[in-house]
């Protein structure tokens, strides 16, 4: 659990070209390659905990942090300075927030919790100080568990996100955001009912996310457009793992997730390019998680 253990949040710079280059160009099945990487570990002062989330193509990071009593804050990491997010949102008092998205105009998407939701969680989108909270439609604000939560975003503020109502056993259902509407992702092949959930999009709309099937397994997925045949998605599946799930895309469709492919079943960081996984794991780490890439390949997640 994340009470017990101390998370650090990572920054990797990745020397993936020659491995990709190597890969044959027509595959069965996924391959796993090697990768050479530079990290650097990044800690919020004074916390117990430090999550990286998203990054773009300024190098600026998203993330949160958790403190000594237990609260977590929204940040942005950028140009080698931490600052915690605030959400000013009138009539309500926010004691969580979570950053997991900005884009090349430095808006951001992200979570909180308000004093009186009783737990209950909405999106929001930062934009030049002014906040617009995102709560699902069909979601009712009042019954127990409901959440929307907002994960990535590209250049044309289209977001993509998660809500559940009510929540229970992890259950949630996608959705993307685009001009002050909401739209449904589509199931994955296979999927139980209302678990195909939205992570990241990039400018050419393409989407990932993670689903759960029926035998109880974790996949990842790629899909072209919202708007795309469930048919024509591409699932992720890490060789060997009984959970993937994907977190991060850029623009050039490189996806980047976690698996439980470790030992124990603990999750490890991946890349997926061309058909082909890397590892992501930094030095010494028992579990990692990659949740964000930009255009330059730098990737951000977090480990322990």
């Amino acid at each position: 659990m994340i009470s017990d253990k101390i998370w650090k949040a990572i920054i990797s710079v990745g020397l993936l070209s020659i491995a990709l280059v190597l890969a044959p160009a027509v595959r069965v099945a996924p391959a796993v390659a090697a990768g050479s990487y530079t990290f650097t570990t990044l800690d919020y002062p004074g916390a117990l905990s430090t999550h990286a989330y998203g990054i773009n193509n300024a190098g600026q990071i998203v993330g949160a942090y958790i403190d000594r009593t237990g609260t977590t804050y929204g940040f942005l990491y950028s140009g080698g300075t931490f600052t915690t997010i605030t959400l000013n949102i009138p009539g309500v008092t926010v004691t969580n927030t979570n950053a997991h998205g900005i884009n090349k105009s430095g808006q951001i998407a992200g979570d909180y919790t308000g004093a009186n939701d009783a737990g209950h969680g909405h999106g929001f989108l930062l934009s030049g100080g002014t906040v617009t909270t995102l709560d699902y439609p069909s979601a009712s604000p009042n019954s127990p568990g409901f959440h929307t939560g907002a994960g990535g975003i590209n250049d044309s503020t289209q977001i993509v996100g998660r809500y559940c109502d009510p929540c229970f056993f992890g259950i949630a259902k996608g959705f993307m955001y685009s001009n002050g509407s909401y739209q449904m992702i589509p199931a994955a092949p296979g999927a139980l009912p209302g678990a195909t959930d939205g992570a990241g999009i990039n400018n050419g709309g393409q989407i990932v996310g993670s689903f759960e099937t029926g035998d109880g397994r974790v996949h990842g997925y790629l899909a072209p457009s919202i708007s795309s045949s469930p048919s024509t998605w591409t699932i992720l599946d890490y060789p060997g793992a009984s959970g993937t799930e994907a977190y991060g895309l850029n623009n050039s469709g490189q996806v980047v997730g976690g698996d439980n492919s470790g030992t124990a079943g603990a999750f490890r960081g991946f890349l997926y390019s061309g058909g082909t996984f890397t590892t992501i794991d930094p030095p010494g780490a028992v579990y990692s998680i990659a949740f964000g890439i930009n255009d330059s390949s730098q990737i951000v997640g977090f480990y322990t």
